[in-house]
């Protein structure tokens, strides 16, 4: 197990990570229009400017995933759970839209790209992001371990295309 961590943790970067093409400029406006239609059309957010905000820097963020993604994954799920807990603290209503599951991708991008120690230090970023989540919004077992399936999904697929592309 010992020597599974020390792997993980020496792991380089991948080097020269391709640039923001078509596709993450797509993404990131397909982002932006998503977080404006849903600051919009919700009337149950809390803080809709916050709530813009922040999905406007989600739309960044897709942009800088390859280069910088333990960044990308800090500002994603850090911000998120400190939304989540600032919104619970103020007896507000959800502060989090349903077009941040882009984080996913960011997760994705960290396995990836990332270097192995940057990988370690966004999964605890990524698990204090779910555990704020479940404090502040438990909805059920069920719930809690989908989207903890669904995360861990993300994640096997950016280690396997990184071993995939690294074996060729």
């Amino acid at each position: 197990m010992w020597n599974a961590a020390t792997s993980l943790w020496a792991e380089p970067a991948v080097r020269n990570p391709p640039p923001p093409g078509r596709r993450d400029w797509a993404l990131a406006a397909i982002v932006m229009s998503t977080v404006a239609f849903e600051v919009v059309l919700r009337r149950d957010l809390a803080w809709p400017p916050v709530a813009f905000c922040f999905g406007c820097g989600l739309a960044v963020a897709v942009l800088f995933r390859r280069t910088h993604p333990l960044m990308a994954v800090a500002f994603g799920f850090g911000t998120s759970a400190v939304l989540d807990v600032a919104a619970f603290v103020a007896g507000a209503g959800s502060v989090v839209l349903n077009s941040t599951a882009v984080v996913l991708v960011l997760a994705y991008s960290l396995f990836r790209w990332g270097a192995g120690r940057d990988a370690a230090i966004g999964l605890g970023i990524m698990a204090i992001g779910l555990v704020a989540s479940v404090i502040t919004d438990f909805t059920g077992a069920g719930d809690l371990f989908s989207g903890l399936a669904v995360l861990l999904f993300t994640v096997s697929l950016g280690v396997i295309n990184r071993y995939r592309s690294t074996a060729r």
